[in-house]
């Protein structure tokens, strides 16, 4: 199951040694319109279901400016008080969105009322590239992004 998948590797990915090496910068702006974002993408994928609680596996075949894309996902709750979690992959060197993805990014968003935390994974060629953002809407002076390099 998608949702198991991206919490498992999250948390691999952020149990690593090099995690505790994290950056941290306050990055008021950056954490609250990478907020925004992902309420976006919340509410874009949840569309008008009456659900608390589904999935999606979304293809975008590419074009002259942007490569094939995958995004799949699963949503539980609302953007006040749940959780996300997704996959998405690209594809650099085939236009076929059902094999293996050149780059694959796993996204874990839990929302709650002040705000939220967004733990990501982007695994590539060279590595894993991993961030953290918290937001607190309350006091956003709290705002972070946390971000390490696992070497591949």
């Amino acid at each position: 199951m998608l949702a198991n998948r991206v919490q498992s590797e999250i948390s691999r990915v952020f149990s690593h040694p090099q995690a505790a090496q994290a950056k941290r910068s306050e990055g008021v702006a950056y954490a609250q319109q990478e907020a925004e974002r992902e309420v976006d993408v919340f509410r874009y994928v949840r569309g008008d279901a009456s659900e608390p609680s589904g999935q999606a596996d979304l293809h975008h075949r590419g074009h002259c400016l942007a490569v094939p894309s995958r995004r799949q996902i699963a949503w539980d709750g609302c953007p006040q008080n749940g959780q996300m979690l997704r996959e998405d992959g690209l594809f650099l060197t085939t236009t076929s969105t059902h094999s293996e993805p050149q780059i694959k990014t796993l996204v874990s968003t839990e929302f709650h009322p002040e705000g939220l935390v967004k733990r990501e994974a982007s695994f590539a060629h060279d590595g894993v590239r991993a961030r953290k953002v918290e937001v607190n809407y309350l006091h956003p002076q709290q705002n972070s992004v946390e971000e390490f390099f696992i070497a591949g």
